[in-house]
């Protein structure tokens, strides 16, 4: 017999005695609700959320309050909040709209309004009765519980195979009804739920662990996510939004074939559901396969779909940004997400749009809308290090990203921002330690073909054109379609003085670029072609490519800048 673990081990002195909330006793060390002789078990998450609520009767706990003391060791949405708070009610036959135990207290949190009652009898549900045949009626029992089992097991198995029919069978007819599972999306008390999210899936315990995916995946816990995800897709084969989740963690780190294979394993379920889901996987395939015009085209029929939801919102945002170079649309996208919900995430993509579009000083205004509560998370201290450089405040920028490296020490990004700062700031030796502590620590592809372009410039800021192709090539064995990567290869080989080779990777890589139909990475070419250009003394070219590289790309603008002085210095003083 498994016995529950409370996640919160003291609440209030530490009570897990049962205690009784209406007609329903609750048994918190079995982790079960008892009513009329039947036992409903709830999952650990929302038990420990069950009793800080049971601990502060009629009080409101705010959702922070409430998500710090029960999933405080690890990065969630609110989402997982709702989620308990719904298993709850569905347990307790609470109705949100005529609430008799969990009152929403909208904006802010929620609060018990039912009578605790702690003085109740503390029974053994599995002790042993007395009984005065002694042995032989301990042995009776124990065949009595091995039959139980043995017909439990039986039932178990049974159902697990009229299951695994229906789903081979009617693939639709094993999919439990909203309305059955957790009453209609209109009695949700979850705005921060996607409706379609939230009827992608039937099963409480896939939806969990897609959440726990989401959340690991966004803090660089790959491998963890990857398992997570595996956990809600065994649970529901047909749940689209895991599929779309894990196959972007298989493509970033390159693994295209693995993440069409997930793909294809959805894609059939996803067009039985709805259109919806359809585009949502038609996405992420375009995605895949870098088709960017087929993965505009289904953002906006996501959007058409699902117009104000920010996670669709940001991604035309960046899009418009990345492979466009629109600036004015993609903030006003970014600040539709914002404004439907100011989260730490989407606060934070609105503020890096703003600096990649050379607003710097508004980036920190929008910064500070984070919640001190946020404030400490990686993604936040990324954003405002490079906020704080592009407004001159250098040592500022170094004291966050360092305290953000103390907060969380295998943090390649962090590193690699730390490093950034450094090389810019005039110590590319200094930057180069970093770039290497940040390879060792890096935990997929993508980091470490960061990695290797970084410490490649720092070694060419050394004087070191040969380190640098090293890293070049072996950077290209990770992604051999990075820009930057033929940049780094092209602009090693032209400080070589071999400039046959160099204007062959500067013609590839424009070619990559005119057939992809993005402005990815554009300015990358443009710099290659001008360091060519003013190595054959062609300056006049020289300054036309580095001004159009600043142009797209201002996060640069201090590298792109002297690029360009450097080349009107060579001018004739005759020419303007």
């Amino acid at each position: 017999m498994m016995t529950f673990v409370p996640l919160i081990n003291s609440v209030d002195g530490g009570d897990l005695d049962p205690f009784q909330v209406g007609d329903h006793r609750v048994e918190p060390l079995r982790g079960c609700v008892l009513r009329d002789g039947e036992t409903r078990h709830l999952r650990p998450t929302a038990m420990a959320v069950f009793l800080l609520l049971a601990a502060r009767p009629r009080k409101v706990l705010t959702k922070e309050e409430i998500l710090k003391s029960v999933w405080s060791d690890r990065f969630v949405t609110e989402g997982v909040l709702h989620n308990a708070i719904n298993e709850l009610r569905q347990v307790l036959g609470d109705d949100p709209k005529k609430p008799w135990a969990i009152e929403t207290i909208h904006g802010t949190g929620y609060r018990l309004i039912a009578e605790v009652v702690r003085d109740i009898p503390k029974t053994d549900t599995f002790a042993p009765r007395a009984n005065a045949k002694g042995g032989n009626s301990w042995r009776s029992m124990r065949v009595a519980v091995i039959v139980v089992i043995v017909a439990f097991s039986l039932v178990f198995l049974v159902a697990v195979g009229v299951i695994l029919y229906r789903s081979l069978v009617h693939p639709e007819s094993e999919r439990i009804s909203w309305s059955e599972e957790r009453g209609s999306p209109e009695d949700r008390d979850d705005s921060d739920c996607a409706s379609f999210l939230c009827r992608d899936t039937a099963s409480i315990y896939a939806l969990e662990s897609y959440e726990q995916g989401v959340s690991e995946a966004a803090g660089g816990e790959r491998d963890k996510a990857v398992l997570s995800l595996g956990d809600a897709l065994a649970a529901d084969p047909a749940f689209v939004h895991a599929c779309d989740l894990l196959a972007n963690l298989y493509d970033r780190e390159e693994q295209k074939d693995r993440a069409l294979e997930v793909l294809d394993g959805c894609g059939e379920a996803a067009e039985g559901k709805h259109l919806f889901y359809f585009h949502l996987l038609d996405r992420r395939r375009a995605q895949v396969g870098e088709m960017w015009r087929r993965e505009k085209a289904a953002l906006r029929e996501l959007l058409r779909f699902d117009d104000d939801h920010p996670d669709w919102t940001h991604r035309m945002g960046f899009f418009l940004l990345t492979h466009e170079l629109d600036c004015s649309k993609s903030l006003h996208w970014h600040q539709k997400a914002v404004d439907a919900e100011s989260s730490l995430r989407n606060v934070s993509y609105l503020a890096e749009a703003q600096l990649r579009c050379g607003q710097a000083s508004t980036a920190l205004e929008t910064l500070d809308l984070v919640s001190p509560e946020d404030q400490q998370a990686p993604i936040f201290l990324f954003v405002r290090g490079f906020a704080l450089e592009r407004n001159g405040q250098v040592e500022a920028a170094a004291g966050v990203l360092r305290r953000g490296l103390e907060l969380y020490p295998n943090d390649p990004g962090l590193r690699l921002a730390l490093g950034d700062l450094k090389r810019r700031s005039g110590d590319p030796r200094g930057a180069l330690e970093l770039y290497q502590q940040a390879y060792i620590e890096s935990r997929v592809d993508s980091d470490d073909e960061a990695a290797l372009c970084l410490k490649g410039r720092a070694l060419l800021d050394l004087g070191d054109a040969a380190g640098a192709k090293k890293m070049a090539e072996a950077a290209l064995g990770l992604s051999a379609g990075s820009l930057e990567v033929d940049w780094l290869l092209g602009v090693a080989l032209t400080e070589l003085g071999d400039l046959q080779a160099a204007t062959a990777v500067a013609e590839r890589a424009r070619g990559k670029l005119d057939s992809s139909e993005s402005l990815y990475q554009a300015e990358w070419v443009r710099h290659l072609q001008g360091t060519l250009a003013l190595k054959k003394g062609d300056t006049a070219a020289a300054v036309e490519h580095f001004t159009k590289a600043l142009e797209a790309h201002p996060l640069e603008r201090l590298f792109f800048e002297s690029s360009r002085d450097r080349a009107l210095d060579s001018l004739p003083q005759n020419s303007s």
